[in-house]
């Protein structure tokens, strides 16, 4: 996505490491506006393979720029998550960005 001056806007994210084994999973997520310093609201979840959200890991408002968190392994309950497939999903108002991690245990 563009704006008329050329600039692009967009998200980034990462993590590490993955395969995600235990202790921290540390992520990356970063919004880029239009060149003028803009808050943008935000949400990061984790999604299992099936779709159903596991926990959410931030919502709320940020500035441009790259910005971090962990995640412990557990579900919103606070149990252990299994191995298996699960999706980061990083949004924006009028972006998003999804990545694969998978569990190993």
């Amino acid at each position: 996505m563009s704006n008329p001056d050329g600039i692009v806007k967009g998200i980034t994210l990462s993590a590490w490491p993955v395969p995600y084994t235990g202790g921290n999973l540390q992520i990356s997520f970063g919004v880029r506006g239009n060149g003028v310093s803009e808050e943008h609201p935000a949400e990061l979840a984790l999604y299992d393979a099936d779709g159903r959200r596991v926990c959410t890991l931030v919502r709320d408002i940020h500035q441009d720029g790259v910005h971090a968190t962990t995640w412990n392994g557990a579900s919103a309950d606070g149990g252990e998550v299994p191995a298996g497939v699960y999706y980061l999903r990083f949004e924006t108002f009028d972006n998003a960005g999804t990545m694969k991690v998978i569990v190993e245990r």
